[in-house]
Order: C-alpha cells, then sequence, then structure tokens
C-alpha cells in the first residue's frame, strides 16, 4: 500500500509542468523578457529553472551563477540527463522567479573563465576552496540569443 501511495505522488508531481526539487518537469511558463544587463542581482535565487528540448521540453532546479553581462549553470565532470540536449539544441529557456529569458547555452573551456565561475560557485553556495566541484565541472554559459 505504502510503496503504491508513493508511486502514485511520484507520478502526479512528474505530471507538473514544473520541476520540483530533483524531479525534472516540463515547459516553463512565465513571463518572458529580455535578459538583464547584470546577471549578478538577477541570479541571486539559490536555484533557477532551465527548459532544454524546445519540442519536447525538459525543465530542472538547478543552481546558477551571474556575472556581471554572463549567467551560468555547471553540472558534474561526465555531464547530466540535460548535458545531451544542449549538444543536440543549444537554445534554452531560464525562468527566475516569474520571468523567462530565451537564452542559447555554450560550454565554457577557457581556464580563466571557468576559474571566476568556480569562485562565484564558492562564494555563492559556500563551498569550500579544497572541494569545490566546480573547478571540474561541464560549465555552461547561458548567452543572449542574437
Amino acid at each position: 500500500m505504502r510503496a503504491s501511495t508513493s508511486l502514485l505522488i511520484l507520478l502526479l508531481l512528474a505530471g507538473c509542468g514544473d520541476p520540483m526539487m530533483i524531479i525534472p518537469g516540463r515547459a516553463l511558463s512565465g513571463q518572458v523578457a529580455a535578459p538583464p544587463d547584470d546577471w549578478t542581482q538577477a541570479a541571486s535565487a539559490k536555484t533557477i529553472q532551465v527548459e532544454f528540448r524546445k519540442d519536447d521540453p525538459y525543465s530542472v532546479n538547478i543552481w546558477c551563477a551571474g556575472l556581471g553581462h554572463d549567467l551560468y549553470i555547471a553540472t558534474n565532470p561526465k555531464g547530466t540527463h540535460w548535458t545531451p540536449m544542449l549538444e543536440k539544441d543549444p537554445l534554452v529557456r531560464a525562468r527566475i522567479g516569474s520571468t523567462l529569458y530565451e537564452l542559447s547555452a555554450s560550454a565554457v573551456t577557457d581556464d580563466a573563465e571557468r576559474s571566476k565561475v568556480a569562485d562565484a560557485y564558492g562564494a555563492k553556495y559556500k563551498l569550500d576552496a579544497k572541494d569545490n566541484w566546480v573547478t571540474g565541472a561541464k560549465i555552461f554559459r547561458l548567452d543572449r540569443r542574437s
């Protein structure tokens, strides 16, 4: 009985559009706006939501870092479920609060930029410098669409 109830709850949650904690969601809703000139304040929320795959939306809650004109997300060095989605289609939508931003993801490979992003994650999320997982992570910059 308990297993059936738990399964039913998970199925109901999975049917929701928005991601919930670690459970992915579908298409994000909200008011589309132009990206801010400076992401530092806009990305001060602990987590944001990012939607991948326009044709079959898949959205997740994720940590981020805003550094001036740029917004970043990261995942472990091997990637995650959504990493291949970016390889096929870099167009994403990010939601902060109820505002949606239409962006394009690009992998960050420059060592100096990667170091700045790792430092920003470390400061924002109080990560120990020795254990800052972002230093070896796959990092993506979410750029304004042309």
